[in-house]
């Protein structure tokens, strides 16, 4: 009996050994995929974080100028100086009314120094802060000690969650009151929750003020102790908010700023790779955080996907004993074969090389013709960029003059203010001459770069940067013209392909819309791009009278105009849709439903890799 189980196990052996093999190789596998997920995931979340944390802080520095502009302002002094004279009440009123609408802020307001608001913008709404007291909010306390205060919260009187911006009004050093701005920060969190990702902002208290998971807003992580909650109450900080707690059952560090936390939440646990980091100016902390159900997906797929490539392996082994026998059986035939193979192919190599020098003689001809019609079309768009920089000589000549003559003014003034000493104001005329100086530079820099002459590339290309570039060089004559040009390009929108060539297209569609509004009493003019299917598709419309129907086909044909004679050759939209299809684009004229003419770009998007910097050329 010993006999046929060693006979068993000598034919089983390899595939014990087969079976071992596999085990060790699908643990590796999944372990490297955990190791390579969690790795990838982290790389991930500090990229995103470092985006979400300067989004906000651009958001708050955004609105930083009008506290000092409201606490500067003639009238709030003399408010703030006399708070019984109606008249000069209800100008307040109004004149902060306006400035909210103009500026896109919540609300803007005055407190004088018992904390009371006397003046506000949202005067004609029922729920005004007029007459109602704040001395209880930091802000305002902030403000008046050290003369400025930041400070989240919600309002008492409105119930609205808002992020506030204080400054003290003086009367030389002495404080005679407060000016507020309020600002709404809820529009970032409705960015982030379409984005699909989890963020979240806590505050010094860890209490959730700002996150893309609704059922995450005012949350607290773990626990309040009682000097946390006094404050609350002392503040109002949330008003009549409830807050909910956030169970924390584990915590695990990975490394700085990265743990792994599991929550638990209505009575359901998940856990998170949780990356954190602090927002620069405020006591605000910005988790990003990545299921672990997602991560631990990927080194279960690793160990699935090594498992077959074992099983693969194996099949391969077996196919390759079996081809072996088979070579084997079959080379005396193959020989016979070869030698026929032979004797075939030393007759197809003379007809191949006949038939190949008759080739070559056809293929020199045809690149020396291509090359002569590149060389033409080169020459073609950089003459279009020649014309449209003529087209625009007189707007920029004029937008270099204004600078030109401001110099000579703060020049002649701080000659003055030398004289009498003033070494101050000569110092900030100074500065802004070098502000226009530089102003002066970057159009110089702009025009000498978009008139350059070469072929086509193809890289990484932000579009907000071509529309900033294209702007640029026909700011002047818009604003001459007094047309309105609206641009609206996401500022991750990038394609691949040659940025001065596309802002050339830009430019020349844009002085075409000009050229077709000149009729028109309200001239506008505005650019978007949206994302579709592995493209950008960018948008360049006009409120002009559109496009004739019998002419939309045949917008794009070579020396085809509607202009009068001497006002356009016709070849500007020709060369355009030819670059566009050179970076491997397409373009198309058609008419907006409710008037005006449209040209729609469609442009191959380009996905950059995960890792810092980035950009386009310039």
């Amino acid at each position: 009996m010993a006999r046929p189980f060693r006979r068993w196990l000598h034919n089983a052996m390899p595939l014990l050994a087969a079976i071992g093999i596999g085990a060790v190789v699908v643990w590796q596998a999944a372990s490297l995929g955990r190791s390579g997920a969690m790795t990838s995931a982290t790389a991930h979340g500090f990229q995103r974080l470092r985006l979400y944390s300067s989004t906000i802080v651009n958001a708050l520095e955004r609105y930083s100028y009008l506290p000092f502009m409201l606490a500067h302002d003639g009238k709030v002094r003399a408010l703030l100086a006399d708070q019984t004279d109606p008249v000069r009440l209800r100008a307040v009123d109004e004149w902060l009314e306006g400035a909210n609408a103009a500026a896109g802020s919540t609300a803007l307001y005055i407190e004088n120094l018992e904390g009371t608001a006397i003046a506000a913008s949202n005067w004609r709404e029922p729920d005004t802060y007029v007459g109602h007291r704040y001395e209880f909010r930091p802000f305002f306390k902030d403000a008046i000690s050290t003369g400025g205060g930041r400070w989240f919260g919600v309002g008492v009187t409105t119930r609205i969650p808002g992020y506030f911006l204080a400054r003290a009004v003086l009367d030389g050093d002495s404080p005679q009151g407060v000016a507020i701005v309020k600002v709404d920060l809820e529009q970032l969190q409705r960015e982030w929750a379409s984005g699909g990702e989890k963020v979240m902002v806590t505050d010094i208290h860890n209490i959730a003020i700002l996150t893309s998971q609704p059922d995450w807003k005012y949350a607290v992580l773990g626990t309040l102790d009682a000097e946390a909650r006094a404050t609350l109450d002392a503040t109002q900080q949330y008003a009549d908010v409830p807050l909910r707690s956030v169970k924390v059952i584990q915590s695990r560090d990975i490394e700085k700023d990265v743990h792994i936390l599991t929550l638990e939440t209505d009575g359901r646990r998940r856990s998170y790779l949780v990356q954190s980091a602090a927002i620069p100016g405020e006591s605000w902390t910005i988790h990003y955080l990545t299921d672990m159900n997602d991560i631990l997906a990927g080194s279960r797929n690793a160990a699935i996907i090594a498992a077959f490539g074992w099983i693969i392996v194996l099949l391969l082994l077996l196919f390759l004993r079996q081809r072996f026998l088979r070579i084997v059986a079959q080379a005396k035939a193959r020989d016979e074969v070869a030698e026929a193979l032979r004797t075939a192919r030393d007759e197809l190599e003379l007809t191949v090389a006949k038939r190949t020098a008759d080739l070559q003689a056809e293929i020199e001809e045809r690149l020396r013709t291509e090359r002569e019609l590149r060389d033409a079309q080169t020459e073609l768009v950089h003459a279009g960029k020649m014309a449209a920089l003529g087209q625009m000589s007189a707007t920029v000549a004029h937008e270099l003059s204004q600078p030109l003559t401001a110099v000579q003014t703060y020049l002649a003034s701080a000659r003055v203010f030398a004289q009498r000493g003033d070494l101050g104001q000569v110092f900030r005329n100074l500065g802004l001459i070098d502000d226009l100086n530089q102003r002066m530079g970057h159009i110089a820099s702009h025009l000498k770069t978009f008139s350059r002459k070469g072929g086509s590339r193809r890289e990484p290309v932000l579009l907000a940067e071509v529309a900033k570039r294209a702007m640029m060089l026909v700011e002047a004559r818009a604003k001459s013209e007094k047309a309105i040009i609206v641009c609206d390009i996401p500022p991750d929108a990038c394609i691949l392909g040659d940025g001065i060539r596309l802002e050339q297209v830009i430019v020349n569609l844009f002085g075409n819309a000009l050229d077709a509004v000149k009729a028109c009493q309200v001239k506008r003019l505005s650019m978007t791009a949206e994302a579709s299917e592995g493209t950008w598709v960018i948008k360049v419309a006009d409120n002009g009278p559109g496009i004739a129907p019998e002419h939309v086909e045949h917008v794009f044909d070579p020396f085809f105009t509607t202009k009068e004679v001497g006002e356009g050759l016709g070849i500007g939209l020709s060369l355009s849709e030819s670059i566009i299809r050179d970076i491997g684009g397409s373009m198309r004229a058609e008419n907006a439903p409710g008037g005006g003419a449209v040209f729609v770009i469609t442009l191959p998007e380009h996905s950059p890799a995960p890792a810092p910097g980035g950009g386009s050329h310039g």
